[in-house]
């Protein structure tokens, strides 16, 4: 019986599908996955012994081996034409051995035989598929995230010298000044809209309690800078305490990034206003604008790359949306009320203290 004969002669098995692998490659430089191999024909002689009929268990048991197979080819170098190739010769050695050992195989368990097989590629070349992107993933947030730490160095050293020059007296102000001082704005917020998205994709998170009055006086002093540049008023309503279980830099960076948005959409003259209100357990922080309300045609407001509320089309329209899932990942949420005529109300409810507990993640460095 094929069942006998494979439980048997595994390790014979194993070792002839690896010259295999190697006599098709002859710059063969990879280690070959023997152990997977070899609990693959374990699996498939006891699949062979009970028939036809499968038992749940041991297919889960092949289905996991063939993903840890096509894991670690990845990891190890192979193309994914290895992993497929692979499997074939493993089916090459044991009908070639069979064969030698003039040991029959009835259809019936070649048909068996077949179906492991299949299972097995299938999934093994989806695990594959699944860690190449999942490296190719972190590859890019390590690239994205080393970058825009380099532009906020050299942002910083910009403003610094903006802020040498109005010291100095130097002619700084006026149209180019305010251009200037709200180009290094923007800058600014792209650069810590897109080290938020890296952190929180990434998973890096550091909470921490923070004192609610500081913390936006300090939302508020970078608020009146941009909105001065922009020939409009910001006004920071907030007389109640309070403190809030949070990672700072992205707290921060979703309240600005709805600052942010309220003064781009409110015009000349205008006012944005940012109300901070505490409850007993609850955190309400409101951005109110001037833009004129929201057109029925502005669908999706929270979805990156979507349409938004004017004619201004200047960015991704990616900041709601980092910021609803930050807001998220602090067990809270964001809601929009509209004021026609008028303009527009964002809301952040979240809890003073996370509800939940998690466990910690991973630390950034």
């Amino acid at each position: 019986m094929l069942h006998n004969f494979i439980a048997e002669r595994r390790h014979e098995i194993t070792g002839r599908a690896g010259v295999l692998a190697r006599a098709r490659d002859a710059d063969h430089r990879f280690a070959d996955p023997t152990g997977e191999v070899s609990e693959f024909l374990t699996q498939v002689s006891t699949s062979l012994r009970d028939g036809p009929t499968f038992s749940a268990q041991n297919l889960a048991q092949i289905t996991a081996t063939a993903g840890r197979k096509g894991a670690k080819m990845m990891r190890g170098g192979h193309p994914v034409v290895d992993v497929v190739q692979s499997y074939g010769d493993v089916c090459q050695a044991v009908t070639s051995l069979a064969a030698e050992a003039r040991e029959p195989i009835s259809a019936a368990d070649f048909h068996v035989f077949n179906r492991c097989l299949d299972d097995a590629i299938g999934h093994a070349v989806s695990a594959y598929v699944r860690v190449t992107e999942e490296t190719r993933s972190t590859a890019e947030l390590h690239r994205l995230g080393f970058a825009a730490h380099e532009l906020r160095d050299h942002l910083q050293t910009a403003q610094l010298a903006l802020q040498s020059l109005k010291l100095s007296g130097s002619p700084v102000e006026g149209l180019p000044g305010q251009l200037l001082t709200r180009a290094l704005g923007n800058i600014g917020a792209i650069i810590e809209r897109t080290l938020s998205d890296v952190r929180l994709t990434a998973g890096v998170e550091r909470r921490e309690r923070i004192q609610v009055v500081p913390f936006f006086e300090e939302v508020a002093m970078a608020a009146r800078l941009h909105a001065e540049s922009r020939g409009q008023v910001f006004v920071l309503d907030s007389t109640t305490a309070g403190v809030v279980e949070a990672d700072p830099q992205q707290l921060m960076s979703a309240v600005m990034n709805l600052v942010y948005n309220a003064l781009k959409f409110t015009k000349p003259g205008g006012t944005v206003h940012l109300h901070v209100r505490v409850s007993s357990a609850r955190l309400s922080i409101a951005v109110e604008d001037q833009c004129g309300g929201i057109p029925d045609s502005a669908n999706g407001l929270f979805s990156s790359f979507t349409d938004r509320r004017s004619g201004d089309r200047s960015g991704l329209g990616l900041g709601l949306s980092i910021a609803k899932k930050i807001i998220r990942a602090h067990d809270g949420d964001i809601e929009v009320r509209n004021l026609p005529g008028t303009g527009c109300v964002f809301t952040i409810d979240m809890p003073l203290v996370a509800a939940v507990r998690r466990s910690p993640r991973r630390q950034s460095t």
